[in-house]
């Protein structure tokens, strides 16, 4: 049986990024050769016209599956909207504020021969970091205190937040985040890490400054959910919580 491919993308106010992020989802689809099943896009309320302009490409594109939030709920609520609707044997999550080239996912397959679970990691030696000092010292600052907490978990990772991933179905639905701000991709790989026996691996892919617009992360509030996950991850491997 040949295995079908479903990708889970949220969108806000990103208008002026859509056309590419299609014209890049559509060579993906000629990549797969057929293997592309859906595009799930959940909308959190854009006001730029972004819905309106995607509800025009869908009525073409039968592969684009658009749903919207009312009333909008966050990131993460639309991060896992978008993958619990997804319907596919394998999921790829990405943002479309293009920090990456959604075309980069055929590099990331091969390596699911042996990982059940493929990051893209613009950390690796042989990819680009295009992003400002301060975002990368706070992906950097991230990353060290999640390895800390997971030491002895097992075998972890290098890279918590980066969004493109590209794995099973299933292992995405059992790990899906349940914050609702943009925590989320970190919770969800901490989630593959500690509740799952599900195997990870990443792949050097670069990451390139966002498109058009505005980013809607809010560096002070985020790195206040992040701490509140932190402690969560701490609560939860010392037995002070049941879930995550």
């Amino acid at each position: 049986m040949i295995p079908r491919f479903s990708v889970a993308l949220c969108c806000l106010n990103e208008r002026p990024n859509l056309p590419v992020v299609i014209e890049r989802m559509k060579a993906l689809e000629a990549d797969l050769g057929g293997q592309l099943q859906e595009v799930v896009v959940v909308d959190g309320g854009s006001t730029d016209g972004s819905w309106e302009w995607l509800e025009q490409v869908a009525a073409e594109w039968k592969n684009l599956k658009l749903l919207r939030q009312r009333p909008p709920r966050g990131y993460g609520s639309g991060y896992r909207q978008s993958v619990l609707a997804c319907s596919g044997d394998f999921i790829v999550t990405c943002d479309m504020d293009l920090n990456y080239d959604l075309r980069e996912v055929t590099r990331m397959l091969p390596a699911l021969s042996e990982a059940d679970v493929v990051v893209a990691n613009p950390l690796l030696n042989g990819a680009r970091v295009e992003l400002g000092r301060a975002r990368m010292t706070l992906t950097r600052g991230l990353t060290s205190l999640y390895r800390l907490a997971l030491l002895g978990a097992g075998r972890t990772g290098t890279v918590f937040t980066a969004i493109l991933r590209v794995g099973k179905a299933e292992v995405f639905k059992k790990a899906v985040p349940q914050s609702n701000d943009f925590t989320a991709s970190a919770e969800f790989i901490l989630r593959v890490y500690l509740t799952t026996n599900a195997r990870v691996t990443e792949v050097p892919i670069s990451v390139h400054l966002r498109g058009a617009g505005h980013s809607k992360l809010r560096k002070f509030r985020t790195i206040l959910g992040h701490l509140r996950l932190l402690g969560r991850v701490l609560s939860f491997r010392l037995g002070l919580r049941r879930e995550l």
